[in-house]
């Protein structure tokens, strides 16, 4: 794939993620904290370790269509649950603490793409599959879903 093209999927694929973050009250509303946010996030996950196994099946005809429209939908779901976990974690601070948690919350965004651009480029070096990569990333965010399930039934306790 070209750069243009990549960009035109990556633009492609951010004014999905415009349009799902513009729904997120609704499906908070519609399925609450407890269901939307680990079934969203979840989706998401599944959607990378799909991508990291269609690295085995790329020499399949139509594979790679399927991989750009799991690449697609995969930050959609991954960031539609960017607002409702925010509204949790400062439910869970309280008021006194957003100041804090917000700027903790920027740090650890900017942060995260330095440290996994450092974590990719390590292990890309090591020939590390895609497929090892992903999973590794997975695993990570099956501990935040973990982690956000717990949060979400302490805060509504």
């Amino acid at each position: 794939m070209s750069f243009g093209n990549f960009a035109a999927l990556g633009f492609a694929t951010h004014c999905f993620v415009f349009l799902m973050i513009l729904q997120s009250p609704y499906v908070k509303s519609k399925f609450g904290y407890k269901k939307a946010i680990p079934i969203t996030q979840t989706l998401a996950v599944f959607a990378l370790i799909i991508l990291g196994v269609f690295e085995s099946y790329s020499s399949t005809p139509y594979i790679f269509c399927f991989a750009i429209f799991f690449f697609i939908i995969r930050q959609p779901l991954m960031n539609i649950a960017q607002p409702m976990t925010t509204d949790i974690i400062m439910k869970y601070v309280g008021e006194k603490n957003h100041e804090i948690v917000s700027a903790l919350f920027a740090l650890i965004w900017n942060g995260s793409f330095v440290i996994s651009g450092l974590l990719f480029a390590y292990l890309s070096a090591l020939k590390l599959p895609f497929m090892y990569i992903f999973a590794y990333t997975a695993i990570f965010y099956f501990i935040a879903i973990i982690w956000y399930i717990w949060l979400i039934r302490k805060i509504e306790k």
